[in-house]
Formats: structure tokens, C-alpha cells, sequence
């Protein structure tokens, strides 16, 4: 094999140097393009010196020269860029990869072809087996026939044969009397006449009969092919039967599991509403007592500050005694809960509502309170006080000290935060229960189809096996009428030929008493 390379814009001390680079072009650039077998080695043999160009002729050893391919390389300054054309070369292999990767490209060259070869032989396979079908076919029917002629043919052998007998008797029997005989030919009875009626039917039953026994043939070959489609209907149920059963098996562990998930996330969306209740209702007890407080020192005429409860630290253990109770009870009562759904939304804004007008009357009565104590004390030398909190304004007798106010704010921050925190986990506790309620829909689509699709396969087998028995309950009627045509034409064989044997017989011996006969004086005389 010769390759040319034409090297362009070359000085001629880089010729030996690029040597090395050309082989590993041809190894690299030429991979994608090969489909052809390899040769061991290619050999550079001699460069062409030219101006700024150089022809260098590559060649295997011991391989004679099978294709010419001109390669262009141009360099560009100091950075050598190769652009090349490669079309169909035969390289050499070089280390382990590039062998494995130019086998990988021949074989899968060569797998193109092998496929289309395999479609090709599996459609020939295919028209030769419906050409198989068809010459059986053809073959069940010839040998019908031929059954059919055979027995025929021995009936008409077995008539010959007879025939052929009577024949011979009556060649041999001796001839006396001959003028006598011819003498009285006038005397002698005609024959009967063959009964041709009775041949006509025999041949026309010998005809029924070929055609019953081709008929059939052909309901035994119609029974094959029906006993064939039930195997395959059968086939396919048990293929129906285990799909379901796996598909069964293998989402019957989901469904399982997300019931579980849900009944889970449904508990916990039920202790979190619990919780959410009982924190709204240790708030309300604890404003309650502000209120309280605050009237109770206004109408008193107490001049000390006392604490709020909220400050204090037996109102911070009454408020988390409240919160664990209320978190035990949540737990008792979580089973309680298990099946409320969205509604219990709506529940919880109507209860807030009544929550917010019960304390707006009850803000209004402690307005009024005030108004009544503040007109009734004169002598307080305390300033009042306006105090803005999360419940409205309220005027206090006495400043409450920052401290506590700068805790209430913290209190109200963190239980409005979990307050919040709960409802965003209700909510995507919520489209979770959603998701798996769609899922597991899906999932009863599915079973409903698979279920559909083994009801329709078994009503398909059960129609097939009915027609399958209604099929042989023929094909049995009909071999008896068969039987019992066949059995009524051989008595009525048997009694023609008895028949024609007495026929026979009969003339046979009107021909011995005719020839035996002696005429005396004008009279018929016998011998003795």
C-alpha cells in the first residue's frame, strides 16, 4: 500500500522530524474512516525534496499497492495545525487501544450488515413457513383424494375380477349341442337388463363419500389450528396472570407505603393542630390575666407596679405546665383526628374569628372599665399610660418596665413563629397527602386496565373453547352419519351382489336345462 503526503510550506531540516507526526496522523485521523482489514506495518520509504513541499511515499512490507491517497499538511507559523482529508485508508495497528478500537469499528460495520442479513432471512423464514403451511394443506387434501380413488379403484378391481371369472366360466364350458343350440336361440330368454339405477347411486355414494372424508379432513386441519390459538390464548393468560401478580407484587409495597406516609403525616398535621390549639389558648389565658391585673389595680387604687404574669417565673412555668399537658393530650387525642382533612381549616378561621369578636367585647368592656375607674380616682399622683401591644391600645395607671415588655414582645414573636411554622407544614403535609392520593390513583387505573385486559383474554379463551367443543360435537355427529352411510352401502352392496350371484345362477342353469333338452314327436323331453 502507497500513501502520498504532500507537506506544504515545509523547510526541509523539519522533513526528518515530522516523519513521526505523519504515522501518528495516519493513526488518529484515519480511525473513523477504516473498514477494511489492517496490515501489520507501513514503512516510510524515501521523501521528495522540493521547494517548500515534500512527497513522501509510504509502504507496507510485503503488500502490494492497493490504493492512492494524497494528504495535505499545512503549518501555520510556530502552532503546526494538520488539515486533512481521509477517506478510506489501511492503517497499521499500533499500540492495544487503537487495535481495540479499530476492531470495534469493523465489527461494528460489519453488525449493519448482519442485521439487515438477519430481518432478510427472517422474512424468508417467515414466507417459507406460510408456503409450508400452504403445500400441507395442499398435501392433506391430494391424499384424501388419492384415499378416495384408491377405494374406488378396488371396487372396480373387484368388479373386474368378477366379471372377469364369469367370463372365463363361461368360455369354458363345453360346447354341445351347437346346432341345437343355434336352433332354439329364438327359445332361449334374453338377459336382464343391467340395472344402471343402482350403478348411478353407487357412484354418486362413492362420490359423497370422498367429499364427506375431504370435509373431513379439512374440520381436522380447522380443530389443529383452533387447539393451536387456544395454546396461544393460554400462553398469553399465564403471561396476563404473572404481569399482574408482579405488578401487584411490586406496587402493593408503595401503596403500602404511602398509606403508611399518609397516616403518618396525617398525625402529625393532627398534634400540630392540637399544639397550635393549645398554645392559642395558653396565650388567651395569659392576656386574660393581663387584663385582669390591669383592672384589678386600677379600681384598687394600687400605687406599687406589680409584675406581669408573663415576667414571673410561676407564669412561665404555669405557661409550659400548659404547653406539656397540652402536648400530652394532643398525643392521646392524635388518633381522634386521623380522617379530618381540609375542612379543618375553615374550622380553625371561623374559631378565630369568634376568638377575635370575643376579645374585641371584652376589650370594650375594659375601655369602659377604665373610663369609670380614671373618673373615680382623683388623688393619683401617677401619670397614665398609653400601652400598644399585639392585642390594641390600652392606657395603664403605672409605666410597665421595659424589660417586660421586651419579653412579652419575645413570647408573642416565638409563638407567632411556630404559629406560622405549623401552618406551612399543615400545608405541605397537605399537597404531599395530594400527591400520594393522585399516585395511588394512577395505581387502581392500572390494576383496572390489567384487570380489564384478563377479563377480555379469558372471555376470548372461553369463546374459543366453546367453539372448540361445538367443533367436535360436529365433527363426532358427522362421523357417525359417516359410519352409518357407509354401513347402509355396504348391506346394500352385499345384497346386489347376492342378487347378481342368484341372477347368475338362475341363467347358468336355464342355460344347462336348455342345452339338456330333447325334442320327441314335438314335446320337450329332460333326460333322465
Amino acid at each position: 500500500m502507497r500513501v502520498d503526503f504532500q507537506l506544504l510550506n515545509l523547510r526541509y531540516r523539519e522533513r526528518s522530524a515530522i516523519e513521526g507526526r505523519i504515522l501518528s496522523l495516519i493513526a488518529w485521523y484515519l480511525l473513523p474512516y477504516s473498514h477494511n482489514r489492517f496490515f501489520p506495518r507501513i514503512q516510510i520509504s524515501r521523501i521528495y525534496p522540493r521547494p517548500n513541499a515534500a512527497r513522501i511515499h509510504l509502504r507496507d512490507g510485503g503488500v502490494s499497492d492497493l490504493c492512492n491517497k494524497v494528504f495535505v499538511v499545512i503549518f501555520n507559523g510556530s502552532q503546526r495545525k494538520y488539515l486533512a482529508k481521509f477517506f478510506f485508508v489501511q492503517i497499521p495497528i499500533g499500540n492495544d487501544e487503537k487495535s481495540i478500537s479499530l476492531d470495534f469499528y469493523i465489527i461494528r460495520a460489519q453488525a449493519n450488515v448482519l442485521k439487515k442479513a438477519v430481518i432478510e432471512e427472517q422474512a424468508r423464514n417467515t414466507d417459507v413457513r406460510n408456503q409450508l403451511k400452504e403445500k400441507e394443506v395442499e398435501f392433506r387434501r391430494a391424499e384424501q383424494e388419492i384415499d378416495s380413488l384408491t377405494f374406488r379403484n378396488q371396487q372396480l378391481t373387484k368388479r373386474i375380477t368378477v366379471l372377469q371369472d364369469e367370463l372365463d366360466k363361461a368360455q369354458n364350458k363345453p360346447k354341445k349341442g351347437k346346432g341345437k343350440a343355434l336352433e332354439n336361440n329364438s327359445q332361449i330368454p334374453a338377459p336382464p337388463p343391467p340395472n344402471n339405477i343402482l350403478d348411478e347411486e353407487f357412484q354418486k355414494k362413492i362420490v359423497e363419500n370422498a367429499q364427506l372424508l375431504s370435509q373431513i379432513s379439512d374440520k381436522d386441519s380447522e380443530i389443529e389450528s383452533l387447539y393451536d390459538r387456544i395454546q396461544q390464548l393460554e400462553c398469553k393468560v399465564d403471561y396476563c396472570e404473572k404481569s399482574k401478580v408482579e405488578l401487584e407484587c411490586q406496587y402493593q409495597s408503595t401503596i403500602d407505603k404511602l398509606e403508611r406516609e399518609r397516616n403518618d403525616l396525617q398525625r402529625k398535621l393532627n398534634d400540630r393542630q392540637k399544639q397550635e390549639e393549645t398554645v392559642s389558648w395558653s396565650s388567651n389565658e395569659g392576656r386574660r390575666d393581663g387584663f385582669d391585673f390591669d383592672t384589678r389595680g386600677i379600681l384598687s387604687n394600687h400605687r406599687q407596679t406589680e409584675p406581669s404574669p408573663f415576667s414571673s417565673p410561676s407564669a412561665s412555668r404555669r405557661s409550659s405546665k400548659s404547653l406539656g399537658e397540652g402536648k400530652q393530650k394532643s398525643q392521646e387525642e392524635s388518633n381522634e383526628f386521623l380522617y379530618a382533612k381540609s375542612c379543618d381549616l375553615e374550622k380553625e378561621i371561623n374559631h378565630w374569628k369568634t376568638q377575635y369578636h370575643i376579645l374585641k367585647i371584652k376589650y370594650d368592656e375594659l375601655e369602659q372599665r377604665e373610663t369609670a375607674a380614671t373618673s373615680q380616682i382623683n388623688n393619683d399622683t401617677l401619670k397614665p399610660v398609653e400601652i400598644n401591644n399585639m392585642i390594641g391600645k390600652l392606657s395603664a395607671p403605672f409605666a410597665i418596665p421595659d424589660e417586660i415588655e421586651a419579653r412579652e414582645l419575645k413570647i408573642s414573636d416565638y409563638f407567632l413563629e411556630e404559629i406560622e411554622r405549623l401552618t406551612n407544614e399543615k400545608h405541605v403535609y397537605h399537597i404531599k397527602n395530594l400527591a400520594m392520593a393522585a399516585n395511588s390513583e394512577v395505581m387502581h387505573a392500572q390494576l383496572d386496565t390489567s384487570e380489564s385486559k384478563r377479563e377480555k383474554c379469558e372471555a376470548t379463551l372461553l369463546e374459543t373453547l366453546s367453539n372448540c367443543n361445538s367443533i367436535q360435537k360436529e365433527k363426532d355427529a358427522q362421523e357417525i352419519n359417516y359410519k352409518i352411510q357407509l354401513n347402509t352401502m355396504s348391506e346394500h352392496l352385499a345384497n346386489m351382489n347376492e342378487k347378481l350371484i342368484f341372477q347368475t345362477e338362475e341363467i347358468q342353469q336355464l342355460k344347462f336345462e336348455l342345452a339338456n333338452k330333447v325334442k320327441i314327436h314335438g314335446i320337450y323331453i329332460y333326460k333322465g
